[in-house]
Order: C-alpha cells, then structure tokens, then sequence
C-alpha cells in the first residue's frame, strides 16, 4: 500500500521515516476522507512501543506521513533469518517481546484504536532489541480494500481471524487472536495454518483446530501451549479479552521458567536499557523536564550504566530548557518562561542565566497583569463616555494615568479629550440657559469653569459679550431707577408749596389736605412710570450681589413646576418657569414678549444649534425660547431649522439651508493590527462639530454607522500599502466630508 522511505527533517535536525500512499489508493474518495480522520486518531498515539506519527499531509495528488525512524530489522526478518539457519527465538525473548507488544496493543485498545494487522512484519526490533509497533490503524484506514501485491495479500490472511474472514465486526479481540499466531511463530518458525491459496488458509482459519505446538518445538512449555490455545480460540468470548490480561499471563509464564540466561544481573540490564531508551524518547518529545526526571532514575539505579551519554543527554536537556525559558520570554509567553524556570530549580539544577530570566518572567507577568486592569479601566471609562458621564470618565482616564507607572498606555480612542469636551458642551448649554433667563452673573460663573478645564472651547454663541452686556444693560436701569424717583418728588414738593403760596388764605384746608408728614408717604406711593419699566423686569428677577462669577460660584435653580398630569399634544410645550420670547436663537437678541410659568406654547422648529425651541404663544408672538425652560415630549431632531423674525404677531419662520457642519477625522494611534502578509487594519475616528442631532457617517461612500452623538469610531482595511480615503458625515439635510492619510504600520515593512 506504500512505499517508506528515510529522510531527514531540517527544522528539528532528525532522521524520519515518510510512508507514502500509493496511488491505486489515493484516487478513492472514500479513502482519503478515512485517512485524514484516521491519521489524526493516529496521531495521539504517544507510547515508547509505538511509532510516533508526527505530521500527516499531501502534496497535491501525493499523499503521506512522516513517522518516526527506528533502525534496526523487523521481527519478521529476524525470525526469517533464525529459520534458515535452522533456530528458533530464545523463549526468554519471545515471552519479552510479546509481553511488551500486548502491552503496546491494550494502550491503544484503550483508545479505542484497533490494529488489524498485527503481523512480524509490522514490528521493528530497535538497536535496543526493544519491539516498536508499526502502521497502527493502516488497516483500518485502507478499510479492507484487496492489495495488489500477493505476498501482501498471503501475509495478512495468516495472522486475521475467523470473523475477519467471515466479513463479520471485528472488535479488539482480533487483534489477539494475530498476537497469539504471531506468538505460534515465534516459537516454532511458521505459522499455524498452509495452503496453496489466500483463499486455502482463509478456510483453515475457520475450520481445522489449532495445530499442537509441541509436535512442531516440543521443548514448548505447557504454560505457553495454554497462553496459545486461549488466544487462538475460534470463538472471541473463549480468548482473552484483553491485551492487558494476555501479557499478564506471559508475565507469568515467565517466572516459572528460569534459565541460565535469565539471572538477576540480565534482569536488570534490560530495566536500565529501558531506562536509558525511555529518557532519550522523552527528549526527541521535547519533554526535557520528564527526560532529566528518568536520566536521574537511571543514574540512581546504577551511575555507571552510559555514564558519558548520560551526562550529554542530560546538559542537552538542561540547555533546551533554558532556550525554551528565553525563546517564550521573547515571544511574551511569560508563563511558559517562568515553567521552564521552575523546572530547571525544582531538580537542582543552576545556571547563571536562571535569576534573570525569572525576574523578566516575574516582570512581564506583572506587566501583563497590570495592563489588563488599565484596559477593564479603560473599558469602564468609555461606558461612562456612553452614558454621557464625563465626570466619571475623566476620573477613571485620571485613575489609568495614576497607575500604569511608566508603563505606556495610549488614549486610542481619545477619552481625556471627548470628557474634556463633555463637561464643557455641559457648562455650555448651562451658560445659555442662564442667559436665557436674564442671569448673566450665573452664565459668565458658568463659562469661567469651562476656561479652567479648556482653555480654548469656543464662544460659538458669543455667551461672554452676551452676558457683559446684560450686566451693563441692568446696571444702568438700576441706576436710572433712583434718579427717575428723586425728580418726581422734587417736581411734587415744588407743585405742593406752589399750590400753597397760591392758595395761602386756606392755609389750615391744606394743611388739613396734605401735611409736611404726608409728603413722604405720597413719595413712597409713586410708581415708576410705565414708560421707563424695562420688559423683562417683570419676568425675571435680577441677581443679588451674592451671585457675582467667581470660579466656585453654583448656579442657582428655579424651583420647578409639577407638570401636568394630562399629556400634551406633540407639538404643545408647557414652560416651567417665566421666559423671554426672544428674535433671535440668542440672549443678547431683542426680546418680543414674555411666557409665564404654566404657559402653554406652540412648537415650531428649533435653532440650528438645537439649544433653542421656535414657538408661538397664546397671543401669536413667535419667537425662540431656550429649550430647558420649557417641557416637551416630542423629537428635537425631527424639526425643521428656523431663523427669527423681527416682527411678534403672526410672525412668520423660514427653514435655514445654512450651518456651521464640520468633521474632524484621524486615525488613533496603537490600534493597527497586522494581518497574513501585507494585510493589515487601522480604527479611525470620526467627529461630527457645529450642530448637534442625528449624524450619519460614511468612509469612501459606504454607510459605517449612525450615532446621535457626534462621533463615531470604525475599521478600515488595506490588503498592502497606505490608505488614503475621504470620511462624511450627513446631519439635518447639511454635509461635511475630510479626507486621511494612513500610513502602513511598521510591521507590513517586512
């Protein structure tokens, strides 16, 4: 079914041995769907009396293994030889060997692996003399597909059982009933059953008993006739039933025949042979750690036994362990490092490179450990982001900077800044509802927080000229108020005493009318004159003293009013609190009228900026009021964009087409991510400014999300080379597009 051939493997410096699968095979289906299943079950094989598979594969049409190489002669050419020179096998070597292909056979049974091909041929006999079991689970892979070489075909029917020549299942016993023709051969030099024909001995298998042994080798003792007349039985139940107890009973057999070659001292030569090829299988597994463990069990059961090789197995091991400590050290495996450290100190073992590769795999183990608690802090802050918390955000952003040492951690989604940028948007907005209400000392305590945490935010709605010049506005009423007050009753005291020089013969009626004690009361009655009454003084009251800017000053809140329990139409808004109906989307715009608290408006549209709501008012005043003082259930997003109007009652609105829509873009740094080849992916970040609303963004033409916050973070791809691409962003019928130039990272240089 194959030829073999011996190679050598360059990467790990080491003969093999490639099977490969002749072609008659490789050309049914059926066949190689077994074999790729098959060959993987093989695989996991990992036992000193097994060959190892260690990578199974093809080459287009070729297919094949690559095994472990053993030197030495199969048992079948062993036997052959012994034959034509007219011997038999020592019975000591007989019982050894099957005793360790039973035990070989029951370790994959427990696997559930079944050979089917038990046969000389298929053991090899190492420089050790140790039998290595071959093709485990060739048969079952071939799947009973006839061989095209007779002599093939003459060998495997000699060792199969009645129920493989039946066609029947054939479970584990199978493979006993080969171990105990195998056994009938070792003992005699042939097999049990002749013929002229495949099809001759098939027919003999089923039909004629066991020949008796010992006509054929009558120095067979029974203990061994016994063994072989179980696990030859035409009936599976009648056999052993495991390979296990079939070595058992060789075991046995053994003891009772003792030998002159079969002293304590030959005994325990072959234990320290078995020994001594156990620590070499274990280093070319790579288990260097378990290699030192049996070199050490060697050396104590006899120090002499390969002293030389011993000492250079075991620095060999010793130095693969320490290579490996720094090969996983480079590659950031620190665990693996730090094991194979351990390995090396647990069996007393020193090496001046030990303290240092510990403490670098301490170190990185460390790093590794406080990197993933600054990405969970990380995580967190972009959820608070999120949720609009950026109070919070900027703390856990603090937290990272407080902890990660001199550890490198880049802000790669820009959260200091988007907080930063947060909390003044927030002042901002309160700053204009502060103004909104005709309290300039609140809006510029406002802005001057917003100056202590950004220095350069922008005064978009020039909220500092618009609070100056209330300040100045309220100062000069509150000045021209007294002064209007003192006039009046000067005029007044003047008429009175006119009107009693004029009147002087009445002087006791007058006295009687108005009294030098009355001339104040009168005073203190007089009202201002309506003409000099600024509107809004009846809207909202001034700021004490107690309220100038200071850079801790807190906002004062209006108390606000239990809504209504009965909804509102959507386009209906309740106003919490006294407002100004002003021209303009801005404070400092002239005011057409007042909305008392409790004042049912109609809604409109909205300002550019969406911080103000256009509306109508009972009396068909139109104008902008500051959205925050008014309560509304409908979509802010979904109103047309309105500018003022000059006139109050019926004043109408146009739609505005004009906007300040801008887009910020830029890739963010330590997010590139190389793939296979050239390959290689980069996150970019996009930022809607000027408008705030429902945004929708585009890379190259392509929809890559919608976000009602103004900002959006993606993934682009480049298959090799920089990228260079235009970003977009669509908002209440405005566009803005930017494009980016992203380099390839450093790793595709390669």
């Amino acid at each position: 079914m194959s030829s073999v051939y011996r190679a050598n493997d360059p990467n790990l410096r080491r003969k093999v041995a490639v099977k490969i699968i002749h072609q008659h095979l490789t050309d049914n289906k059926e066949f190689i769907e077994r074999f790729e299943q098959e060959a993987a079950v093989i695989a996991q094989l990992r036992h000193p009396n097994i060959v190892q598979v260690h990578d199974f594969n093809h080459e287009g049409e070729i297919y094949f293994m690559v095994m472990e190489y053993v030197p030495g002669d199969t048992l079948g050419k062993r036997l052959e030889a012994l034959k034509g020179a007219g011997m038999r096998l020592p019975l000591n070597d007989t019982i050894r060997i099957l005793t360790t292909i039973c035990d070989a056979v029951d370790y994959a049974h427990q696997r559930r692996m079944i050979h089917r091909d038990l046969k000389p041929a298929n053991v090899m006999l190492n420089l050790l003399n140790e039998p290595v079991l071959m093709d485990f689970g060739i048969a079952k892979i071939v799947g009973g597909r006839s061989h095209t070489a007779t002599g093939a075909a003459m060998g495997t029917a000699a060792y199969m059982s009645p129920e493989q020549v039946r066609g029947e299942h054939a479970d584990h016993r199978s493979d006993i009933y080969s171990l105990g023709i195998m056994m009938y051969e070792m003992l005699s030099g042939e097999t049990p059953y002749h013929g002229d024909s495949t099809y001759q001995i098939m027919l003999k298998h089923i039909n004629e008993p066991l020949p008796d042994i010992q006509l054929v080798e009558t120095n067979t003792p029974n203990s061994l006739v016994n063994i072989l007349e179980r696990s030859l039985s035409k009936n599976p139940d009648h056999r052993f039933q495991t390979a296990k107890e079939m070595a058992a009973a060789l075991s046995t057999a053994a003891l009772q025949m003792p030998s002159p070659t079969d002293t304590l001292a030959a005994r325990h030569l072959d234990r320290l042979m078995v020994m001594w090829q156990h620590a070499r299988d274990l280093y070319d597994e790579r288990e260097f750690a378990r290699c030192l463990d049996k070199l050490d069990e060697l050396h104590r059961a006899d120090p002499d036994y390969q002293e030389q090789k011993s000492k250079q197995l075991r620095q060999q091991a010793i130095d693969q362990l320490v290579e490996r400590a720094n090969r996983t050290l480079v590659t950031g495996e620190f665990s693996e490092s730090l094991t194979a450290v351990k390995a090396l100190r647990e069996r007393d073992i020193h090496h001046p490179e030990l303290d240092s590769l510990e403490a670098q795999a301490r170190t990185g183990l460390d790093t590794v450990a406080q990197q993933t608690r600054l990405n969970q802090l990380y995580e967190e802050a972009l959820t608070h982001l999120d949720k609009r918390e950026y109070q919070s955000a900027l703390a856990k952003w603090e937290t990272i900077e407080q902890r990660r040492g001199k550890l490198a951690f880049i802000d790669r989604l820009a959260v200091q800044k988007r907080a930063y940028e947060g909390i003044c948007a927030s002042l901002y907005s309160q700053a204009i509802a502060a103004l909104a209400q005709k309290n300039p000392a609140q809006a510029l305590a406002f802005w001057a927080q917003i100056t202590a945490t950004d220095s350069n935010f922008p005064d978009t709605q020039n909220v500092v000229a618009s609070a100056e010049a209330l300040l100045q506005a309220k100062n000069r009423q509150q000045w021209r108020a007294p002064l209007v007050v003192t006039v009046g009753l000067f005029v007044l005291v003047l008429l009175v005493f006119g009107a009693m020089q004029l009147f002087g013969n009445e002087t006791d009626n007058v006295e009687t009318a108005v009294s030098p004690t009355a001339i104040p009361a009168i005073a203190a009655n007089t009202e201002t004159p309506t003409a000099t009454t600024a509107p809004t003084e009846t809207a909202t009251t001034l700021p004490t003293a107690t309220t100038a800017p200071t850079e801790t000053a807190v906002p004062t809140t209006t108390a606000q009013l239990t809504p209504s329990t009965t909804p509102l139409p959507e386009n209906r808004a309740i106003a919490t609190e006294n407002a100004s109906l002003f021209a303009q989307a801005d404070a400092a715009s002239r005011e057409l009228a007042i909305v008392r608290a409790e004042d049912i408006v109609t809604v409109i549209g909205r300002s550019d900026n969406n911080n103000w709501l256009y509306v109508q008012d009972a009396n068909g005043n139109r104008g902008f009021i500051f959205h925050d003082l008014l309560t509304w259930q409908g979509e802010i997003a979904n109103l047309p964009v309105r500018v003022g109007s000059p006139s109050t009652t019926g004043a109408t609105a146009v739609p505005t087409t004009n906007g300040t829509l801008s887009l910020d873009i830029y890739q963010l740094d330590g997010t590139e991510q190389c793939g296979q080849g050239s390959s290689w992916t980069q996150q970019v970040y996009m930022r809607a400014q000027g408008v705030t609303g429902t945004f929708e963004y585009y890379w190259e033409g392509e929809l890559v999300g919608t976000a009602v916050n103004d900002n959006i973070t993606f993934e682009i791809n480049s298959s090799g080379g920089a990228i260079v691409g235009t970003g977009r962003v669509v908002s209440n019928g405005m566009a803005a597009s930017q494009q980016i130039f992203v380099p390839p990272p450093p790793c595709t240089e390669d």
